[in-house]
């Protein structure tokens, strides 16, 4: 169509491919954005796993059974193309993905507001200066790996998670979200809420969790070094920026140094703005923490 055409001739542009939202036509918003819908994810790769999965079990299936899922997956998985070109000419493609975000995430948002579904990306499209550049995006940024000195520490773990799901049933609804959220930022603010459920805070709830830590023995300061970027983070008070990015958010306000200043510094908040994954990431091994901290004691004040 002529509006993708023009579209796709700008000299700048950021291109998302996200899976989840479902729009009829093509969408303009605040003229500088468009999104497009497209043909639903290929899932073969669910049949072959399927199939496989038979094999692997021994269960029968004929030819129908297959032919039946595959007509169930064929539309399952809708895709939309966020296209968002930019009058800003930038020679670094970091700084030129920084300065689009805003607009990106404001598609999001307009996707999951019309459609009632979560996108989530999987590939980026960047024209810079003419030059057409690639990436994936990779949905789990990281993958959590246990490991178990003895039988018996696996156990009490196995254990410890089944409490947890029974009585922190509601706290855990909230890290589950939590975990859902693709915006770091929004994720951070996320796990604080999920920390102020598990602490059962309801007054000035950065000390009321700062406070629960510290009985518990654990310090829930951020301390990081990123050797690529040459960057160290050193005893960050997670809590409490986790905490004002949760107050901020939660009541429409954007965020500015203004509200942080009083905690860390200039170049510390704009590093954590510009990598907010390193925030969100020890926000949510704080909450794993927290949530085994308030099992112990469940079980301590049971025990008496």
């Amino acid at each position: 169509m002529k509006i993708i055409e023009n579209y796709l001739k700008e000299e700048n542009y950021f291109g998302l491919l996200v899976y989840g939202p479902s729009i009829d036509e093509i969408i303009e918003i605040y003229n500088n954005t468009i999104l497009v819908p497209l043909k639903s994810l290929y899932h073969n790769h669910y049949i072959d796993y399927i199939k496989d999965f038979f094999e692997t079990f021994k269960y029968k299936y004929v030819v129908s059974n297959i032919e039946t899922f595959d007509k169930d997956y064929s539309d399952n998985i809708p895709v939309c193309y966020i296209l968002y070109k930019s009058n800003e000419s930038q020679s670094n493609i970091l700084n030129f993905e920084k300065e689009c975000s805003v607009h990106l995430e404001k598609a999001k948002l307009f996707l999951s507001l019309i459609s009632g579904q979560s996108p989530v990306e999987f590939f980026k499209v960047v024209k810079m200066n003419e030059k057409i550049m690639y990436k994936t995006e990779l949905v789990q940024y990281n993958r959590l790996h246990r490991l178990w000195i003895s039988l018996e520490e696996k156990l009490s773990f196995i254990n410890n998670a089944e409490k947890i799901i029974d009585n922190q049933n509601f706290s855990l609804s909230l890290f589950h979200d939590a975990n859902k959220e693709t915006n770091h930022i929004y994720k951070c603010a996320r796990y604080f809420m999920v920390l102020e459920s598990i602490t059962e805070s309801n007054h000035e709830s950065r000390k009321h969790v700062k406070s629960f830590f510290a009985k518990n023995n654990y310090s829930p300061t951020l301390n990081h070094n990123n050797s690529v970027r040459n960057y160290n983070l050193s005893n960050i008070d997670a809590v409490e920026i986790a905490g004002i990015m949760r107050a901020k958010l939660f009541h429409g306000a954007t965020l500015k140094y203004d509200y942080f200043k009083r905690i860390i510094s200039v170049q510390d908040y704009n590093y954590l703005i510009s990598n907010p994954e390193e925030l969100s990431k020890h926000m949510r091994d704080l909450c794993e923490t927290a949530f085994y901290l308030k099992n112990n004691q469940n079980n301590e004040n049971a025990s008496r």
